[in-house]
């Protein structure tokens, strides 16, 4: 790993090299697209060696709005910490950091007026954000200007049986708003701000969406965010159908036909979780000790319909939970992807670093490649007009020659005129003397 992190920091050396080259090379008005794009570029490349020196592997997830994102974060989380409802809750984006020795969530961040605000409780934190989101959205008290996501540093239940010197990095969870909603333009820039330094994407489809034009559109967009995480899907990127328990219970694609389906829309070798992030979250709440009486109700009522009232018995609620946990598909989800990125989160930051220096590389090669189209024109264009001066000044100097030609053949009559005028006046100076001697 320290090899691998030694060459990840020799390639971020070479490319400010290269960076550098072009500004010592940008001389003259020919580089003025250049000039121009140099500083974008140095500082893309400033954010991409912050982000190496980060001991930090992120996890954005995505989804369209009421896919059930929140829900499935919360089961992740073991705590209902995100608001969720029919409506889109999410208008803040919140970072969650893995901080395994926490007691409990606890949410920290700083007004635009600079004034830090901390609450703590998964129930305040819920009702915090609730209130975020609604100003959010509305634009009020300088929100929609705030781009610093929230942060909230809790211990993530998918990682607590991972030991904290087992995890080869710090883990983050990014929950983002969903796209596809309405008049949020403003969330859609942070978003994909966001996006384009973030180490692994979690996507969650709804299995009722599916083979819509919105969910089509937007895996158009993840393409367009993030190529690189795209590239890789196989390592870096997750989807997740949500929403089994409706394929159980209605018409529509199983699971099978669910997966094969996903995978053909991406790549043959992804990965597809099918998970209830309804019935994960209502099991996981259940099952925790000293369990609250609303979480237990909320648990009954899914998990045995109408007659939910008469289920009291602790031992059966728990095994019942149990069997509901397993079955939801999160162990897998959680073994599969927050295991892997616990336990190759490192690898998986160098990995992402490398995507974003290609990126960068690229987009120095089409401004050379554009520079050196630039000085070819502008070659072209000299020669041409080098050429055209000259065809100019050879059709002076022919000009001139015909003026002098004329000059001289004027020179030559006047000098015959004159001499013809000098003969007849010396003519008639002799014959002006002759006269005179006579008389």
């Amino acid at each position: 790993m320290a090899c691998l992190t030694e060459e990840v920091a020799a390639v971020l050396q070479q490319t400010g090299d290269v960076l550098s080259s072009l500004v010592e090379g940008s001389h003259g008005s020919a580089s003025q697209n250049t000039d121009l794009a140099l500083p974008s570029l140095f500082r893309a490349f400033q954010g991409i060696r912050e982000r190496a020196a980060e001991d930090q592997c992120t996890l954005a997830v995505l989804a369209l709005a009421k896919s059930g994102k929140s829900t499935l974060v919360n089961a992740v989380l073991g705590s209902a910490v995100l608001p969720s409802n029919n409506v889109p809750e999410t208008a803040r984006i919140c970072a969650i950091q893995h901080t395994p020795t926490a007691p409990g969530p606890r949410l920290a961040y700083q007004t635009p007026d600079g004034q830090t605000v901390q609450v703590e409780g998964a129930g305040g934190i819920r009702e915090h954000l609730r209130q975020l989101n609604a100003m959010g959205r509305d634009g009020r008290q300088g929100m929609v200007a705030d781009e610093q996501p929230l942060s909230i540093a809790m211990p993530i239940a998918a990682l607590a049986a991972t030991p904290a010197d087992a995890l080869s990095s710090r883990i983050t969870i990014l929950d983002t708003p969903g796209p596809n909603e309405a008049g949020e333009d403003h969330l859609r820039f942070k978003v994909e701000r966001l996006m384009e330094g973030v180490d692994a994407v979690l996507y969650i489809l709804d299995w009722s969406k599916l083979k819509t034009n919105e969910e089509t559109a937007m895996l158009q967009r993840l393409h367009e965010l993030n190529p690189g995480v795209v590239r890789r899907l196989c390592h870096r990127c997750f989807f997740v159908v949500n929403k089994l328990d409706l394929a159980e219970s209605s018409e529509g694609m199983g699971g099978e036909e669910t997966r094969e389906y996903v995978a053909a829309l991406v790549t043959s070798q992804l990965n597809v979780f099918l998970v209830s992030a309804r019935d994960a979250l209502r099991s996981r709440l259940a099952l925790r000790p000293a369990a609250a009486a609303d979480d237990l109700d909320a648990f009954r009522k899914v998990a045995f319909g109408k007659h939910w009232g008469r289920v009291t018995d602790p031992e059966t609620i728990r095994e019942t939970a149990v069997e509901m946990l397993e079955a939801s598909g999160l162990p897998e989800l959680e073994t599969r992807v927050l295991g892997f990125l616990g336990r190759r989160a490192a690898l998986l930051h160098l990995v992402a670093v490398l995507d974003d220096v290609e990126r960068l590389l690229a987009q120095v090669h089409n401004l050379a490649s554009a520079s050196v189209a630039s000085l070819h024109q502008g070659v072209a264009a000299l020669s041409a007009t080098v050429g055209s001066l000259q065809g100019r000044l050879a059709a002076t100097l022919a000009q001139f020659d015909d003026v002098r030609r004329e000059v001289q053949e004027l020179e030559g009559l006047v000098v015959d005129e004159v001499r013809e005028r000098m003969g007849r006046l010396r003519h008639r100076l002799v014959d002006q003397i002759h006269q005179g001697g006579g008389r």
